[in-house]
C-alpha cells in the first residue's frame, strides 16, 4: 500500500491544504484517508478500492482514471478535480459535493449520491444507470449523452442542466427543479 506524507497526514488535525504530488497508479486499498485535505493531486490511475474518503477534501489536480469501487465518500468535496474515466461502482456518495469537476465517461452505476451536490460538472457520457440522485444538486450539469437509465432524480434541483442526448428510460424527476434545464424533445421533462 501507498504511504502519504506526513504532511498530508497532518491535514487532519490542522485543516489546512498540503499539496498532493505525484502518486501515479499509488495503492490506497482499503485506506483510511478520511478527513485528509489535498491540494493539486496528480493521482492518475490510483486503487481507492473499499477506501474511506469520508469527508475528505480535495482542491484541483487530476485522479483521472482512478478505481473508487466500493469507497466510502460521505460527505467528500471535490473542486475543479479531472475525475474523467473513473469508476465508483458500489460507492456511497451521501452529501458530497463534486463543484466544477471533470467527472467525463466515468462509471457510477448504481451509486447512492442522495444529496449530493454537482453544480457545473460534467458527467458527460458517464455511466449512472440505476443511481441515486434524489436531494442533489445538479444546477448547470452537463448529463449530455450519458446512461441515466432508471436515475431517481426525485426533488433534485436540475435547473440548468444539461440532458440532451441523455438516455432517460425509467427517470424519475418527481419534485426536481427543471427550470432551464435542457432536453432533446421540449423545454421540460421528455
Amino acid at each position: 500500500m501507498t504511504t502519504l506524507s506526513q504532511a498530508l497526514l497532518d491535514t487532519r488535525q490542522t485543516g489546512e491544504f498540503a499539496a498532493g504530488g505525484t502518486l501515479q497508479q499509488a495503492d490506497f486499498q482499503g485506506a483510511n484517508l478520511s478527513a485528509i485535505r489535498v491540494e493539486d493531486p496528480d493521482w492518475q490511475l490510483t486503487d481507492f478500492r473499499d477506501a474511506d474518503l469520508g469527508d475528505f477534501r480535495c482542491q484541483g489536480g487530476t485522479m483521472q482514471g482512478s478505481t473508487f469501487v466500493g469507497a466510502a465518500l460521505d460527505k467528500a468535496l471535490f473542486m475543479e478535480v479531472n475525475l474523467s474515466e473513473c469508476v465508483f461502482e458500489a460507492c456511497l456518495m451521501r452529501d458530497a459535493m463534486f463543484s466544477d469537476c471533470d467527472l467525463r465517461g466515468s462509471n457510477l452505476e448504481g451509486v447512492d449520491m442522495t444529496g449530493t451536490q454537482l453544480n457545473a460538472s460534467s458527467l458527460e457520457r458517464a455511466r449512472l444507470k440505476d443511481a441515486t440522485l434524489a436531494r442533489a444538486v445538479c444546477r448547470a450539469t452537463n448529463f449530455r449523452n450519458a446512461d441515466l437509465r432508471g436515475v431517481n432524480f426525485d426533488s433534485a434541483d436540475l435547473r440548468g442542466a444539461d440532458f440532451r442526448g441523455a438516455q432517460l428510460a425509467g427517470v424519475t424527476f418527481d419534485g426536481a427543479l427543471l427550470d432551464r434545464a435542457k432536453f432533446d424533445v421540449g423545454p421540460a421533462m421528455p
